[in-house]
C-alpha cells in the first residue's frame, strides 16, 4: 500500500515538473488531501466489514446455544416422559435384533446377491461392473465411480 502510495506520488511529481512552484505546490496539496480521503474511506470500510464479520459471529453463536438450550430441553422431557416398561421393552428389541444379525455372515449375503462371479475377498482390481444387481445406467456408473475413488484411498 504504502509502496503504491509512493509510485502514484513520484509518477505525479514528474507529470507536475514543468509547472511553475506556485500551481506545483497547489496540485501537490490537492493530490495529497486525495489520498489522505481516499486512505481514510479504506480505513472505515475495513472497519464496517471487522463489524459486520463480528455481528455474524455473534449471531452464529447465538444461534448455536439457542439451539444447544432447546435440544438439552427436548432430551430432558423426553426422558422424563420415558418409563421403566418402555425400556423395558427396547432392551427385548434390541436383544432380538442382535440374535437375527448373528445367523448372516457377509459371505452368504456375497454368494446370494453379488452379481457375476465376485466373492467377498477383498480385491484390488477395478470391477467391470457393480458387484449388486442395479438397473439404472447412470447408477451403474457412480457405483464404479465410489469403487474407484476407494481403491485410490486404500494404503
Amino acid at each position: 500500500m504504502i509502496d503504491r502510495k509512493n509510485y502514484r506520488k513520484l509518477l505525479f511529481l514528474r507529470a507536475c515538473e514543468e509547472l511553475p512552484a506556485k500551481e506545483k505546490k497547489k496540485r501537490l496539496e490537492e493530490f495529497e488531501t486525495a489520498e489522505k480521503a481516499t486512505l481514510q474511506s479504506l480505513i472505515e470500510k475495513r472497519k464496517r466489514s471487522q463489524v459486520k464479520t463480528a455481528k455474524k459471529k455473534d449471531k452464529e453463536k447465538e444461534r448455536e446455544q439457542y439451539q444447544d438450550y432447546h435440544f438439552e430441553k427436548a432430551a430432558a422431557m423426553m426422558s422424563e416422559s420415558e418409563s421403566e416398561e418402555e425400556d423395558a421393552g427396547r432392551a427385548a428389541i434390541v436383544e432380538e435384533v442382535e440374535e437375527d444379525l448373528a445367523e448372516y455372515s457377509f459371505h452368504k449375503f456375497s454368494s446370494t446377491y453379488f452379481v457375476s462371479a465376485a466373492t467377498c475377498n477383498f480385491s484390488k482390481r477395478q470391477l467391470r461392473e457393480p458387484l449388486l444387481h442395479i438397473d439404472d445406467e447412470h447408477s451403474r456408473k457412480v457405483a464404479l465411480c465410489i469403487w474407484t475413488t476407494i481403491l485410490r484411498f486404500e494404503i
